[in-house]
């Protein structure tokens, strides 16, 4: 599947394994109506670019408090700590590992927690 890029170069997306051909088609469709969603299905997206892209969207419906508090926390706790990964390829792991980071390092719990309910928020919409 070739996907548009904001570059004007495109993306080919392949993806294998699958049991049968329409098990293919299948997954084939759920991507277009993905792409046709907003949901962009680069297998090379870092958590970085997805988490900038999903804070552009969400500027549109939150306050400008919530917005605020939002851009704080991706730009200066998630994009340094799980910004390189993949967004393919994180786990809980990294979570958990970048959770034990932020407490040792001294941060409150309240707001480790507000942070980490920021990302959750982000990763339900990718989910979606």
């Amino acid at each position: 599947m070739d996907l548009p890029a904001p570059a004007g170069k495109r993306t080919t997306v392949r993806r294998g394994g699958f049991p049968s051909e329409d098990a293919a088609r299948s997954a084939l469709r759920r991507m277009l109506e993905g792409e046709a969603g907003g949901f962009n299905a680069d297998p090379n997206q870092t958590v970085a670019d997805y988490l900038t892209t999903w804070l552009e969207a969400k500027a549109l419906t939150l306050k400008q408090t919530t917005l605020v508090r939002y851009r704080d926390y991706v730009t200066h706790d998630l994009i340094p700590a799980l910004g390189t990964l993949r967004l393919d390829d994180l786990a809980y792991r990294h979570i958990a590992g970048f959770a034990r980071t932020q407490l040792a390092a001294g941060r409150g719990k309240v707001t480790l927690h507000r942070c980490l309910a920021t990302l959750s928020s982000a990763l339900g919409d990718a989910v979606r």
